[in-house]
């Protein structure tokens, strides 16, 4: 078995949307509001309700992971706001 990087995938959830989610496997992000979440995308989820959402693992609790829809986060850089 060969360890490939995963290729990422259209989310559809039959809406006009049909893109790519904005934000890719290992990116850093942060939640925008409410309680603070920083970490990296490691996964995606999409719903009726939320087209598109991520899986984003804590970088202060590894292996602890929330879930977002996409307007709750933001791009970050390593290291900011920690």
């Amino acid at each position: 078995m060969k360890n490939e990087t995963p290729t990422p995938v259209p989310i559809s959830a039959g809406t006009d949307r049909g893109f790519m989610p904005f934000f890719a496997l290992g990116d850093r992000v942060r939640k925008t509001k409410g309680s603070s979440w920083h970490g990296r995308v490691v996964g995606f989820y999409s719903t009726e309700l939320t087209p598109v959402g991520y899986c984003v693992e804590s970088d202060r609790e590894p292996g602890s992971v929330q879930i977002y829809p996409e307007s709750a986060l933001a791009a970050t850089t390593e290291g900011s706001e920690l």
